[in-house]
């Protein structure tokens, strides 16, 4: 059951990685050359690392012992990465299939506190029928037209100064962007990307629902759409993140999921050195 498990959160890792590489791929070259954000891959473990941009998603570790088993000297290189860009937060995801199991005790050894992290949820089939809900608006797919628009929010919701690489992000291949509007606004958005293996992974969203939103209904209408839009292009394994968590994995952020047919996979554990 274990071996099972492990191979489900390889197949579920893949889909945000791939989604990972093409959003480094699609960078233009004013924007790098302004911020310099880099994915970088050390001894099979791929990382984000910008010193310029101190926000999470921008210098994390994202697969640390799951493509191959961890050892010292690579968890050394890692940070050695890091300190040659004199980045001082560091954040190394960390889910119980990653090797060897004494992984979490050589990042606590290197001054790594371990933070509130998130739960992968997943599909390996595709749903026959996608659950109704209330209607919250109108969800539009994000074009050339309001790309502008749609990166100015995300922007907005997060502090950051992002929006000339997330609309190289409109129109690229096997992405779809969705927004919800209401009252001729934005109110939520959503994406997903389906990369190679016909995985679909759901994120990029804001505000974030039970963290910078109280509300999850306006987060699953655009979840249901782009689910429906995933099955329309063929996908086969459909993940997504719950980040308002809770140990007993239920209330509105789980059940959104669960009534689509997800399954919670694994907790992934944020290590934190700063």
């Amino acid at each position: 059951a274990d071996a099972d498990l492990r191979v489900r959160s390889l197949l579920a890792q893949a889909a945000p990685e791939q989604a990972w590489r093409d959003i480094y791929r699609g960078i233009p070259r004013a924007f790098h050359q302004e911020f310099g954000p880099e994915l970088i891959e050390i001894d099979n473990v791929l990382l984000t690392r910008c010193r310029s941009i101190p926000f999470v998603h921008f210098n994390t570790v994202l697969n640390m012992g799951l493509q191959s088993p961890a050892t010292e000297a690579t968890v050394d290189a890692v940070i050695a990465a890091y300190q040659a860009a004199a980045i001082q937060r560091i954040t190394v995801m960390h889910n119980p299939f990653c090797q060897p199991p004494m992984l979490p005790d050589w990042l606590r050894a290197r001054g790594f506190q371990a933070r509130s992290g998130w739960d992968r949820v997943y599909r390996f089939a595709a749903p026959s029928v996608v659950a109704s809900t209330s209607n919250r608006g109108e969800v539009a797919v994000v074009t050339a037209e309001t790309a502008v628009a749609w990166a100015r929010f995300l922007d907005g919701w997060y502090g950051l100064p992002t929006s000339p690489w997330l609309v190289e992000l409109v129109g690229r291949s096997g992405w779809v962007h969705a927004a919800l509007m209401r009252d001729g606004g934005i109110v939520a958005v959503r994406s997903m990307f389906l990369g190679p293996g016909h995985r679909a992974w759901f994120g990029v969203e804001a505000p974030i629902p039970g963290l910078m939103a109280l509300s999850y209904e306006d987060d699953h209408c655009l979840l249901r759409a782009l689910i429906s839009e995933a099955v329309r292009r063929g996908a086969h394994t459909f993940v997504g993140d719950v980040e308002a968590t809770s140990s007993a994995q239920t209330g509105p952020a789980y059940d959104r999921w669960y009534a689509l047919g997800f399954a919670v996979g694994y907790h992934r554990s944020h290590y934190v050195q700063s």
